[in-house]
């Protein structure tokens, strides 16, 4: 049968399909080469485990064409397959091309002759064919459901919870299609339910998924972890210690700045260190140090080097977070990893990971902080042994995660050591008190947050005199809590004795001036003295402007206080035309998911409740409202603000019933995460009595009042299944491939 060549490319045509060990590329591509056998005139199936098998396989198969081929050597026989067939186009999977040092490219056809195939764990052969790279993944809970109730004797199981049981394995399981059919496997042969199969799961899933399966034809590994263990085998000996290391995280997200940032302070420079490190902290600093450092230098392509192996074997995955990369690792992948660090190393890598965590601890805003607190969480079995220097760190890092009372934990422990230690400085003491006032500060439990700040500085003026500007700082985060509680004028008293100080000591044009004339301006704000504050936001944004620039961030900042400023005297046009430019140069210079940016779509939307343009302010609170869940998480204080003040819209649109379980919602998580001792937690009692009146008056929207203003803050705040969906694609794939071999 005679086919058109007209359509014939120079090159061959590619599909790659790539992805962990085991999750069932090679089954995939065979079932399609059996229902497709009939498109193809031969298929060729190679062994690509490595150049030599290669060679030996192609020249194999054409010298089976006939007795004219038996003498071919492997160029020869390329050079056959690169011409068109008469008989049709033919189909070369490469199989298991896994070895990252293979040059694959000069052991391909030429032309379009062939469609070529390609498995691989090593992601990078997808620069092959860009445009047909398939990478596999995870099937659905569904489809891995199927799979387990699926027998291999064509049978379905449907006891009684089955379903019910299969979906909890599949979670427990990561639904990766190995460990799935491992899991069916298993439970075949041992002839035990899915309610007893997940109870061995749950007690020991390292053993299970180590047990050897026998007998199993679509299995080219024993178990799932020998199919990582084949992976890790390959890897050079600092990329294991890198996967070990990672291990001792949680298992996604992992911001790749945190290695950076910590590089950069030398694997040993604390933010905030009170006491002398001790051991664990020099185990630590030389475990990185071994890893990251080369010749006793850091350089970031060495790092850059370790992530393209670990992809190159599909053992961790890349995806872009808020200015840094974050690492990823399938859960039953991560705790093969931790399983692999041999017992005698385990205090080791132990201490490696909580240095690097503490590392990230920083006063001054960095991309990995955000990402930061789920890691402190994944080793709260490690909390109550902390070195003090590591337990502060993660105090901050809680607080910033949003997990208050752990954080507060940690700073009470902080401050609790330090007094029962007859070695420790006064201003050590007075750091940690300091940090331990911010933690009852964000809690709102203001009376201890006050006389903890009062203690702090009577410690500074002692120790460092009233002209220190640690001192003055204290004076200003007492000045803070007096505002919080209504003490405007006292606060006003302090904030106004700092910054005469601030000037007589640091000079008018030093960033603390500027900011405690910022903090004061907020307070004439507060105290209903507008013009006063508006002529000192005006003075800071002037001198932001002139010192750092019009798109600087704390330029930026400068413009929204002055914003929220007019807002409060009723200048709702400028309002409105400064905090729209805040927004546009906060998302420019920032990124959107910055917290300032997010406190911005709030001021913003004030702004446009104030001028009636209800839409608009409900469409901004509401993308400020997804943007808080997704970088800070449902739960967040942060989220449950961003919920009242979109409730608070839509009461003023009169849907204000539709908002019940909003409201309700974000009552719960303030007095989970903030207590009942706080305005928020009032504003939620008030919104909730507006709606009950408003239930009891029949839905009519009562007046409401916009004399309540809640002005943001910058600093507050298997392979049997898959083919359904897959097979399709492939198809697709190959059909490009099929019309140009014709």
């Amino acid at each position: 049968m005679g086919h058109d060549t007209s359509k014939l490319s120079d090159e061959p045509r590619i599909l790659v399909v790539t992805g962990l060990g085991g999750c069932g590329k090679t089954q995939l591509i065979l079932k399609f080469m059996r229902v497709h056998e009939a498109d193809f005139s031969s298929l060729f199936f190679i062994d690509g485990s490595s150049r030599p098998r290669i060679r030996a396989d192609i020249t194999r198969y054409v010298r089976a064409f006939g007795a004219e081929h038996s003498q071919m050597g492997f160029d020869d026989c390329l050079a056959f397959l690169s011409q068109p067939s008469p008989n049709g186009p033919r189909l070369i999977l490469y199989d298991n091309v896994d070895d990252p040092d293979l040059d694959l490219p000069p052991l391909l056809p030429r032309g379009g002759s062939c469609a070529v195939l390609i498995t691989s764990r090593n992601r990078s052969l997808g620069e092959l064919a860009p445009e047909s790279h398939l990478e596999l993944d995870v099937m659905t809970v569904d489809e891995s459901v199927e799979l387990l109730l699926y027998n291999p004797d064509g049978t379905t199981n449907l006891a009684p919870g089955a379903q019910e049981d299969a979906r909890a394995i599949a979670e427990a399981l990561g639904c990766l299609p190995i460990a799935l059919t491992q899991a069916r496997s298993y439970m075949y042969q041992t002839k035990c339910t899915a309610r007893s199969y997940l109870e061995r799961l749950l007690n020991g899933k390292g053993r299970l998924l180590s047990h050897p399966i026998k007998n199993h034809p679509n299995m080219r590994y024993v178990s799932t972890y020998a199919a990582f263990d084949a992976s890790f085998e390959m890897l050079p000996p600092r990329v294991q210690q890198v996967l070990r290391l990672l291990s001792c995280f949680h298992w996604g997200d992992f911001p790749l700045e945190l290695i950076v940032l910590a590089a950069k302070f030398g694997f040993s420079q604390y933010d905030q260190k009170y006491i002398e490190h001790g051991d664990e902290f020099r185990i630590g600093k030389a475990v990185l140090e071994e890893i990251f450092l080369s010749d006793g230098q850091w350089d970031v392509t060495t790092l850059d080097n370790m992530l393209i192996a670990l992809q190159n074997y599909s053992l961790v995955t890349l995806a872009p977070g808020v200015d840094t990369l974050l690492v990823q690792i399938h859960p039953v992948a991560h705790e093969w990893a931790r399983s692999r660090i041999p017992n005698e190393e385990q205090a080791q890598y132990q201490a490696a990971a909580l240095l690097l965590l503490a590392l990230g601890a920083r006063e001054e805003y960095t991309p990995s902080a955000q990402y930061l607190s789920s890691h402190a969480a994944h080793m709260n079995h490690l909390w109550d042994h902390l070195h003090i220097n590591n337990a502060g760190a993660f105090g901050s890092i809680l607080r910033e995660g949003g997990l208050l009372h752990d954080s507060l934990n940690m700073k009470e422990k902080v401050v609790s050591v330090l007094r029962q230690r007859s070695d420790s400085s006064t201003i050590a003491l007075a750091n940690a008190l300091h940090a331990l006032a911010t933690a009852y500060y964000g809690l709102g439990r203001l009376k201890q947050a006050e006389d903890v700040q009062v203690e702090v500085l009577q410690l500074r003026r002692e120790a460092q005199g009233e002209r220190h500007p640690k001192t003055l700082q204290t004076s200003s985060d007492l000045s803070r809590t007096y505002v919080a509680v209504g003490r405007l004028r006292e606060a006003e008293i302090l904030q106004a004795t700092a910054l005469k100080l601030r000037r007589q000591v640091q000079g008018e044009r030093h960033p603390d001036t500027i900011a405690e004339s910022s903090i004061l301006a907020e307070t004439y704000r507060d105290l209903g003295r507008y013009t006063e504050a508006r002529d000192l936001e005006e003075e800071v944004l002037r001198l932001r402007t002139e010192i750092l620039g019009p798109r600087h961030p704390e330029t930026i900042k400068a413009s929204n206080n002055l914003g929220c400023t007019y807002h409060s005297m009723g200048r709702y046009d400028d309002s409105e035309r400064v905090l729209e430019e805040v927004l546009r140069l906060l998302k420019e210079v920032v990124g959107e998911r910055h917290p300032d940016t997010l406190d911005a779509y709030g001021n913003l939307a004030n702004v446009y409740r104030e001028l009636g343009r209800l839409d608009e302010a409900a469409a901004l609170q509401s993308e400020a409202l997804r943007l808080r869940k997704d970088i800070l998480g449902e739960r967040h204080p942060g989220t449950a603000r961003a919920m009242l003040d979109l409730a608070e819209i839509r009461v003023t649109q009169g849907k204000g019933l539709a908002t019940r379980d909003l409201v309700h919602n974000a009552g719960s998580i303030i007095s989970e995460t903030l207590g009942q001792n706080n305005r928020w937690y009032s504003h939620y009692l008030d919104l909730s009595a507006r709606l009950k009146a408003l239930e009891e008056s029949g839905g009519q929207s009562p007046v409401i009042k916009s004399g309540t203003e809640l002005v943001y803050s910058p600093k507050s705040s298997s392979f049997m299944l898959l083919p359904a969906l897959l097979m399709l694609i492939v198809a697709i794939m190959l059909a490009s491939l099929v019309y140009y071999s014709l």
